[in-house]
């Protein structure tokens, strides 16, 4: 009797302090009991309508929480810590986003993610997925989630001889790093090429997920057209290694098991971050650069000559840019900045300014090759030029891309895109973004728009070959606008952004979708905008991989079956 009753005190304090059984041995406390991940899910396995708030009763008790941390090799952070306020204002770089997680964990494995997975399940906790901190419109981030931080996964590798690649090489790469390291490996060290970010600070994560346009697309495709494998871990906790025919999940006691399915693959690539499981690794394809490097060419120009705007040039300028670029060669890709004239602010200590319109071309070639292309671009309008750019020619892409990584902002902004067909990309769309500029200097407000070409190597994949919007399989440039305001300036937040509304459904009237990366928080068809047709599928795709949506973020697929508090 005494035996007994020293055993089941034994499996009480086990439950306790390892409620999960993450540690078990032969013949060791309560090592019959140990559950199958899918299993733990299951015992609480309805669908999940609306989550768990840290004032609510069904949020874990203390106790639950520190047995929780105690089984991971990562970090626990929880509200009120010395180390929260970095993890939440210091992480999100877009901070009109920063939220108030209940939970942060910092990932060290992915047995972390495993068992972070399962606690979150098992209290119906809204679960968010961070990483670089620059999504535009908040997915990475909730209040009262448990946060899953991806950014200490480092793992990378080039292999330069890599059968199941058809360049025969590739990168592998963990979500935790971010281009500038990613370029510096592939391009820098091995020199070779990635379909990669232009922003160093980004993650390859949601950079991937949301399609990944790039300066490289037009001769190899977005990212999502470049990638040979995922690994990810799913709803039910699984480790799960995703390939373009197959998935192989990974079992602690069964070994791997291979099952013939395509759909994780296709919707991963376009679908968009947080919602069909944690990506945690990707596989790249990578090629060869050209022998005769790469050369390329800037332009700057005035949107208006005077303060005052009675000589506004913009239109005639922008509507060169739009021709120019429906003729570009393949191999010359490129984009176009317009920055808004600015009346200044006496108050913040901000100059005035006329606005610009700069423009950059990459040749994927030598100086001679390029220079027919290029000297359209250079002897256009000399007397409006604000700096006379020569043709730069560099060996490597390394070379070229190491000084002029973007690195982010900073601060509070409001962004909105669209994908522009080459028949719509005109005079009457360069109109349209000057009388739009010239509305948003009246505001008072700061606002960029970048003009990404589109195209060549893009065109050549069907509609459906991923899930990103079919629009950019004819576009011919995106379009992707953000105001910038002042952190004084937030009890008008609201009413900028009301205010912006105007310029952002002309841009949709002008597109055929949106860019998922930089897409608005405000969209009333976010379905058909952001993927077309291609959505029904995703959201199928989701109910298999997330019956119970563990996994939601705003209009991302399924959202809309859940409520978030």
């Amino acid at each position: 009797m005494c035996f007994l009753i020293l055993v089941i005190r034994l499996v009480e304090i086990k439950r306790r302090w390892d409620p999960y059984n993450w540690f078990s041995c032969h013949h060791c406390v309560a090592s019959d009991l140990k559950p199958d991940p899918i299993d733990v899910l299951e015992r609480g396995g309805r669908v999940i309508t609306e989550y768990c708030q840290p004032d609510q009763s069904c949020w874990p008790s203390v106790e639950e929480i520190e047995a929780f941390c105690r089984t991971i090799y990562g970090e626990c952070v929880l509200p009120g810590e010395p180390f929260y306020r970095n993890a939440t204002i210091g992480t999100i770089q877009p901070e009109r986003w920063v939220a108030n997680p209940g939970l942060i964990i910092y990932i060290i494995t992915l047995q972390d993610i495993q068992k972070s997975v399962i606690f979150a399940s098992r209290f119906n906790i809204r679960i968010s997925v961070i990483t670089s901190g620059h999504d535009f419109i908040g997915r990475n981030t909730a209040d009262g989630s448990l946060q899953i931080n991806l950014s200490r996964l480092k793992y990378l590798f080039v292999d330069l001889n890599d059968a199941s690649s058809d360049t025969g090489m590739s990168c592998v790469t963990d979500v935790g790093n971010n281009w500038a390291k990613l370029y510096e490996e592939v391009t820098g060290r091995y020199n070779k090429l990635i379909v990669g970010g232009n922003s160093g600070t980004v993650s390859p994560a949601g950079f991937t997920l949301g399609g990944g346009k790039s300066l490289l697309s037009k001769m190899f495709g977005l990212a999502v057209d470049n990638v040979l494998e995922f690994t990810i871990v799913n709803a039910q906790g699984q480790i799960v290694h995703v390939y373009p025919t197959h998935i192989v999940i990974e079992d602690s006691d069964m070994g791997f098991t291979r099952v013939e399915d395509p759909d994780l693959f296709w919707a991963l690539r376009g679908g968009g971050g947080g919602t069909f499981a944690i990506v945690t690794r990707v596989k790249y394809r990578l090629f060869e650069p050209p022998s005769g490097g790469f050369t390329t060419l800037r332009g700057l120009y005035p949107f208006q000559t005077d303060q005052a705007g009675n000589n506004v040039v913009a239109n005639e300028v922008l509507d060169f840019m739009f021709s120019y670029i429906r003729g570009l060669p393949q191999k010359a890709c490129g984009y176009v900045l317009v920055d808004s004239p600015y009346r200044g602010s006496e108050y913040m200590n901000v100059s005035a300014t006329m606005g610009q319109i700069y423009i950059v071309i990459e040749y994927f070639g030598g100086e001679a090759e390029a220079l027919p292309t290029l000297n359209t671009l250079y002897n256009y309008r000399p007397d409006l030029k604000l700096h006379d750019y020569k043709p730069v020619h560099f060996n490597t892409f390394w070379e070229m891309r190491k000084d002029n990584l973007y690195t982010g902002y900073r601060g509070r902004t409001y962004m909105f895109s669209t994908v522009v067909p080459d028949g719509n990309l005109n005079r009457e769309f360069a109109d349209m973004m000057v009388r739009s500029l010239k509305e948003v200097e009246r505001m008072g407000l700061i606002m960029e728009c970048e003009g990404a070409v589109l195209g060549g190597k893009m065109r050549e994949y069907a509609d459906n070959s991923s899930s990103v919007v079919p629009g950019f399989r004819r576009g011919l440039m995106t379009w992707s606008c953000g105001a910038f305001w002042f952190e004084n300036e937030n009890n008008i937040e609201d009413s900028r952004i009301d205010e912006l509304q105007t310029f952002h459904q002309r841009l949709l009237k002008a597109g055929s979708g949106v860019y998922l990366n930089e897409a608005s928080d405000i969209l009333d068809d976010w379905k058909q905008l952001q993927w077309g047709a291609n959505y029904p599928r995703l959201l199928e795709i989701k109910k298999k991989w997330d019956p119970r949506n563990i996994f939601t973020c705003h209009h991302c697929v399924g959202s809309d079956q859940v409520t978030v508090n």
